[in-house]
């Protein structure tokens, strides 16, 4: 199975209610073995997974084209405060500076404080 901890970006397919497949990238950070990912709260993406967690991942360049092949997944939207803290800790570590400026200018805007984080399962 492909260790996505390792990918700068990933492609996150969630699924409308009609089925429809939908790819976004995404950056991805893992706390241990569970895979995260954060997004805008009003994205289309956060909007899907309120209505179910079906999901595939693929490796991605920033573009959003796959490098690889696509895993079948669980995603959940996280609503414990301290996962939520645990997993975004995560991505300074490995975006640095990149992540530091979007979280200063995210915080500026207030639009940090709407920011979602997603639980990646991988199936097994």
């Amino acid at each position: 199975m492909h260790n996505f901890a390792n990918e700068k970006t990933v492609d996150l397919v969630t699924y409308r209610k009609n089925g429809r497949a939908v790819s976004t990238p995404v950056w991805c950070a893992a706390v241990g073995t569970t895979l995260y990912a954060f997004s805008n709260g009003a994205a289309g993406k956060v909007k899907r997974l309120r209505n179910g967690s079906r999901a595939q991942l693929a490796p991605c360049t920033n573009a959003g084209k796959p490098t690889g092949e696509y895993i079948d997944a669980q995603a959940f939207l996280v609503s414990d405060t301290t996962e939520r803290e645990r997993a975004l800790a995560a991505f300074p570590g490995k975006y640095g500076l990149v992540f530091h400026v979007l979280s200063f200018f995210g915080r500026l805007s207030g639009r940090r404080r709407n920011w979602v984080v997603i639980r990646i399962e991988l199936a097994d």
